[in-house]
C-alpha cells in the first residue's frame, strides 16, 4: 500500500473515531435536556382531606415515574464512555433525584399514617 493511502485510511479512522465520540456526547447533552424539560414541567399538587380540609399531596405517580425513568437514564448515561466532560451534571442530577425520592417516600409514608390515624387526632378530647 502506498503512503498516500495509508494515510487516507489513518484520517478516515480518526474522523470515524471523532465522529462517534461527538455522537456519544451528543446523546449525553439530548439526554439530559430531557431530563431537565421533564422536571421544569412537573409539579406536586394537594387536595383537601375529606372534612378537614387538611392539604395532602395527591398521589404522584408522575413524579414517581419520571424519578424512575431518569434514575435509569442517568445510569445508563455514567456508563458512557463519552460521558467525561458531562460527569459532574449528570452526578448532580443523580444526587438531586435521589434526594427527591427520599423526600418523597418519607412524605408519602408520614402522610398515610397520618390518614389513617386522621380520625383520632381530630376526635380526640386533648
Amino acid at each position: 500500500m502506498d503512503h498516500h493511502r495509508q494515510a487516507e485510511l489513518e484520517s478516515e479512522s480518526k474522523v470515524g473515531v471523532e465522529g462517534r465520540a461527538l455522537l456519544g456526547a451528543r446523546r449525553v447533552v439530548v439526554e439530559v435536556a430531557k431530563i431537565d424539560a421533564t422536571w421544569m414541567g412537573l409539579v406536586l399538587e394537594y387536595e383537601p382531606f375529606k372534612n378537614t380540609g387538611v392539604p395532602i399531596l395527591r398521589p404522584a405517580e408522575g413524579v414517581i415515574e419520571a424519578l424512575d425513568d431518569n434514575e435509569v437514564a442517568l445510569q445508563n448515561m455514567m456508563g458512557n464512555r463519552f460521558m467525561g466532560h458531562f460527569e459532574a451534571r449528570i452526578g448532580g442530577w443523580k444526587k438531586d433525584l435521589a434526594a427527591t425520592r427520599a423526600a418523597l417516600d418519607a412524605w408519602l409514608d408520614v402522610q398515610r399514617a397520618w390518614c389513617a390515624l386522621e380520625a383520632i387526632f381530630v376526635g380526640s378530647e386533648d
